[in-house]
């Protein structure tokens, strides 16, 4: 999270790519761990990753193309979480990660979300 601050990253544009390169690894792995072989493993974990994720996020805001570089990722692992999960992170997030939450978990059901309907 500290590599793709936007302060760091004005203050030097030539780790730009780098970190973006970075990040779209990171959305990779995330990808291949939602895979159903690794699914029961990842449910365990997924919640705790989204809440650093949103801890790093109130702390420092991110350079444009890595945040949305790493909510692919999170998305996925969004996929892998049941409603009770995603209930619980919702309950145990402070009053200022729960907007951030909320936001992020409307974008998720609006854009990415799987409904079933082409």
């Amino acid at each position: 999270m500290n590599l793709g601050g936007e302060e760091r990253l004005a203050s030097q544009p030539g780790q730009i790519l780098g970190v973006i390169h970075s990040a779209r690894l990171v959305s990779r792995l995330l990808t291949l761990l939602s895979s159903p072989t690794y699914k029961a493993e990842l449910q365990k974990v997924a919640h705790t990753v989204l809440a650093e994720y949103l801890v790093g996020v109130q702390k420092q805001t991110l350079h444009a193309p890595v945040k949305a570089e790493l909510l692919r990722g999170l998305y996925k692992l969004m996929d892998v979480c049941d409603k009770f999960r995603l209930a619980a992170l919702n309950a145990a997030l402070p009053a200022g990660l729960k907007d951030t939450f909320k936001f992020m978990h409307q974008e998720y059901n609006k854009y990415h979300r799987y409904t079933g309907v082409v």
